[in-house]
């Protein structure tokens, strides 16, 4: 006797068990093709597999197999407790013309300048990239900050600010710099910004009314390669060692460049750390030529072995070094209270351009925080448990990636951890399809600019919860693996 349908969502599955096709296989083509035509739709809940099961009478390995499957190949997502849903986006939307297009932008001002629309909600998910561990957050000092500024009523806050930021946040960023950097600096000299975007947005304008060449790390995270030449800048891009940007061979091929940009704590994607020697070299240069020199510090903050070396601002002569840094993203990126620290001479300059700041109360909070002593004592811990976490993620990627990926570097300093795919895989179709699996990466191949491009994954450690960890790397593991088969099985074709 024919069992019942039960669940009108499968109501037109029919299987053939008699058929080449095994039932595992019928149910996943069911699915694939229903959502694809639009015939379920986006964002659905699934009944469970056992439901499933009893309603077509097979068992239930297969049909939680079944759910795997279409979970590996991105049409599904699971959710820890909600239970299983069809995805938002699936692999079909992101078509070979799609994903060469660049994130949605719109046009500001008067100089149509572009700026990207960027989804950071995707940065909530597992494996982010380069995020902190937010779930840390010390909310209890942070309301009390935030409770004891907004009863003393500063008008600012109904106002408009001081444009280079508030008084309190630069003198505490002043202390913080001579306390964690060895630099001692005017408050004056600090502009205070409202993001990431915006923090470089200021830095590259101050540049606008130059012309010329750049000099760039290569690799280098694809947001810098990106920006600069939207300012008319061409790119040259020097090549990163152990040992940080080869700054000879640099200078070499852009004697006369304009200026530089390096992140010298910590590379991205390498995770090299610039020398010394290297250092001094890049602001010699700077100091002979009149360039200037863009020392990106936001990954400074968060070494796990070695002791911090000079900054290129303290060790330059001539002032010739813009340092760009955050104060929140090492622990709380949503607060959006970026600096730069600038040499005088650019000040009336920077002046002339506005930028968006975080609110008057969160710039007061901020600074109290810092005075109280409670962010120094907070970033102490984010280094262990980011240690901790990476630690984890790295025993996960040894027992679920194995033989699919090879480790280019164990941090030691940042947030995120590197693996290279073999050669001619799609790393942003990958990067891609993992949103559907609830996991978040960045490509590898989007970092290079001169260089032949690697393919390979950027994932992060500080912003998943340690229990979180190896369950999405696990996840991850089925997608390459499938990746990789369907790869494997488009060659022998």
């Amino acid at each position: 006797m024919t069992r019942a349908i039960v669940h009108p969502l499968w109501g037109s599955l029919s299987l053939d068990r008699d058929g080449e096709g095994s039932l595992q296989t019928q149910v996943v083509a069911y699915f694939r093709a229903a959502i694809i035509e639009g015939r379920l739709r986006r964002g659905l809940r699934l009944p469970s597999s056992r439901q499933l099961a009893r309603d077509h009478d097979i068992s239930r390995t297969t049909a939680v197999e079944a759910y795997e499957r279409l979970i590996a190949e991105g049409y599904l997502v699971s959710r820890p407790g909600s239970g299983i849903f069809i995805a938002e986006r699936i692999p079909e939307d992101f078509t070979p013309e799609n994903a060469a297009r660049p994130a949605k932008a719109a046009r500001v001002g008067s100089r149509s300048r572009h700026v990207e629309i960027l989804d950071l909600r995707n940065y909530q998910m597992p494996l982010a990239p380069g995020q902190p561990a937010v779930d840390l957050f010390p909310w209890t000092e942070w309301n009390r900050h935030m409770a004891a500024v907004l009863r003393g009523r500063p008008h600012n806050e109904i106002a408009h600010g001081d444009p280079f930021g508030e008084r309190p946040l630069r003198e505490a960023i002043a202390d913080y710099l001579a306390a964690m950097k060895g630099i001692r600096c005017d408050p004056a000299q600090i502009v205070v910004v409202g993001g990431t975007v915006q923090i470089f947005d200021l830095a590259f304008e101050l540049m606008r009314d130059f012309s010329g060449k750049a000099l760039i790390e290569d690799p280098v995270y694809p947001f810098v390669r990106l920006r600069i030449p939207r300012l008319g800048f061409e790119l040259v891009g020097a090549p990163v060692d152990d040992h940080g940007m080869d700054v000879g061979q640099g200078i070499a091929m852009a004697p006369y460049a304009k200026f530089a940009f390096v992140s010298p704590s910590h590379n991205v994607p390498s995770g090299a750390c610039l020398s010394l020697e290297r250092r001094q070299k890049l602001v010699d240069w700077a100091d002979q030529t009149g360039a200037w020199i863009f020392e990106n510090e936001f990954d400074g903050d968060f070494r796990f072995t070695s002791r911090p070396l000079p900054t290129c601002y303290s060790l330059s002569r001539t002032n010739r070094v813009i340092l760009i840094g955050s104060m929140s993203k090492p622990f709380a990126p949503g607060l959006r209270v970026g600096y730069l620290l600038l040499p005088h001479e650019l000040l009336t300059r920077a002046h002339e351009i506005v930028v968006p700041q975080a609110t008057v109360s969160t710039q007061l909070a901020m600074a109290r925080l810092c005075a109280s002593g409670s962010l120094a004592t907070h970033l102490r811990h984010l280094r262990t448990v980011h240690e901790h976490r990476r630690d984890l993620l790295l025993a996960a990627i040894d027992e679920h990636l194995s033989g699919l990926v090879e480790l280019v570097h164990a941090p030691e300093a940042g947030l995120r951890v590197v693996v290279s795919l073999p050669d001619g895989t799609d790393d942003l179709g990958l990067v891609m399809a993992a949103h559907h699996i609830e996991v978040k990466l960045e490509a590898l191949s989007g970092c290079y600019v001169d260089r032949p491009r690697q393919s390979g994954l950027m994932m992060g450690f500080g912003s998943t919860p340690e229990g979180q960890i190896a369950p999405a790397v696990e996840r991850l593991a089925g997608l390459i693996r499938a990746h990789l088969a369907d790869c494997a099985s488009a060659a022998t074709a």
